[in-house]
């Protein structure tokens, strides 16, 4: 009788460790895999941001890039991208044999509009300028603004040298 009841003893501690087991691996379970979710959801978030601040810094590299090589007031290209421009403007022009223009527009009086009428007239006079000019000139070449009252019209790939005289005309 002392065995037997040493043996359901022993038998009712077994389940009972087996459930204590059972339930810390139900529980281990449990905590893993809301650990897993978790750190997937924070993964993705963390990629989120990380696509998003790549965006925004590749946006503002852009912007950056912009602004170095564009005129403020007008938005045209400036000295710096206009000589990038005429440089591989030139080395086409040699390399096939055709001509280019490059014509230098000064807006005459342009002090005096800034005197006499103000200095946001003359800077609607330039901006018109820069519009018209680059109506005028299309996907042909580019217009750029040198600074002040100067701008820079470069027609790369002419066909023969009579069209820069031809294309000078149309321009004024």
């Amino acid at each position: 009788a002392h065995l037997k009841q040493a043996w359901q003893t022993a038998s009712i501690n077994i389940v009972i460790a087996l459930i204590i087991s059972i339930s810390l691996i139900w529980l281990f379970y449990n905590i893993t895999r809301r650990t897993e979710q978790e750190l997937d959801h924070s993964q993705r978030e963390l990629l989120a941001e990380a696509q998003r601040r790549e965006k925004m810094q590749h946006d503002h590299i852009r912007e950056l890039q912009h602004h170095a090589l564009h005129d403020s007031l007008t938005g045209l290209p400036n000295r710096v991208l206009l000589l990038d421009h005429l440089s591989r403007a030139v080395h086409a022009s040699h390399r096939n044999s055709a001509p280019l223009m490059l014509a230098v527009v000064d807006v005459n009086l342009l002090r005096a509009i800034n005197d006499t009428l103000g200095h946001q007239v003359g800077d609607d006079l330039i901006i018109a300028v820069g519009n018209r000019l680059e109506e005028r000139v299309g996907d042909r070449g580019i217009v750029a603004r040198l600074g002040g009252d100067e701008f820079a019209i470069l027609l790369p790939m002419l066909t023969e040298l009579d069209a820069a005289g031809a294309a000078a005309k149309e321009l004024v």
